[in-house]
Formats: structure tokens, C-alpha cells, sequence
């Protein structure tokens, strides 16, 4: 289930936001929400997870090694994998549901995450930014930010 490693650091990354930008809000009523959030990451993880359960399935497979002989290793596969290896072909619409599927796990697993926490890290270096500048005197622009790095 590594959707859930997905979902906690996209929650962490929403909560440091949320931190920074209303420190009220998150001193008076976040610390009550953060178990109902890693409840809500987790929930999230396992309905994104359970079709892996229709999905997946243990297939034994043989080896050819080198000395002649033959290795039997069991191992854990998809139904079209498995398809395949037994020399079954798969139909265009099976092909389909299969690029589909393998396309939204990562969208699910990786892309969307990491557009999340890119938007929020993003966004909290914008804050820090802004505050540097006002605390050294600089008005806060984009131009600012190019004077201070070019120098």
C-alpha cells in the first residue's frame, strides 16, 4: 500500500501550510484534527488499494539455470502478467483495462501527490520569502527575488 506513504506526506505538507499560514487556527483546533487526518489518509489508501486485491494473484514460474536444471520460483503477479506468461493472449479491451489501471495507479500513487506537496512547498516558500524580504527592508517582488540571487 504505498498510496499511503503518498497520502501522509501530502498531509503533512497541507498541514505545514496550514501552519504557517493560520497559526491561530492550527494551535487552537489542528492538533485535535491530525488523528482524523491520518485516519482519512489511511481510509483513502485502503479504497485506493482494494482493487489490487481483484488484480493480483500468485502464479509459479520456472527458470531455466545454467547447469540443466530447472528452478521453480513463486511470485506475486498481475492477471495479465500471468496472462501472458501461460501464453495467453490478451484481447485489445483487456490491453485497455490494464493500461488504464497500470496509468491511474500512478497517477494516483506519484502524480497527484507530487503535484500536491510541490503546490504546498511551493506556496510556504513564498511565505518565507515575503517574510525575509520585509524583515531586511526589501519591497516584496519578483524582481527582489532576481536582485538578491543575481548578487
Amino acid at each position: 500500500m504505498h498510496v499511503r506513504c503518498s497520502n501522509i506526506m501530502v498531509c503533512i505538507a497541507v498541514y505545514r501550510l496550514c501552519a504557517l499560514r493560520s497559526p491561530l487556527w492550527v494551535s487552537a483546533f489542528g492538533h485535535s484534527r491530525v488523528p482524523r487526518i491520518v485516519l482519512s489518509a489511511w481510509a483513502v489508501a485502503f479504497i485506493l488499494a482494494f482493487p489490487q486485491l481483484f488484480i493480483w494473484r500468485t502464479t509459479t514460474a520456472e527458470f531455466p539455470m545454467g547447469n540443466g536444471t530447472i528452478q521453480t520460483v513463486r511470485q506475486c503477479v498481475s492477471v495479465w502478467t500471468a496472462d501472458m506468461n501461460n501464453n495467453i493472449t490478451i484481447t485489445g479491451r483487456e490491453h485497455n483495462i490494464m493500461m488504464g489501471y497500470n496509468m491511474s495507479q500512478i497517477l494516483v500513487m506519484f502524480y497527484i501527490p507530487l503535484a500536491i506537496v510541490s503546490t504546498c512547498y511551493v506556496l510556504i516558500l513564498k511565505v518565507f520569502f515575503q517574510c525575509a524580504f520585509v524583515l531586511i527592508g526589501l519591497p516584496v517582488n519578483i524582481s527582489t527575488l532576481v536582485y538578491i540571487v543575481n548578487k
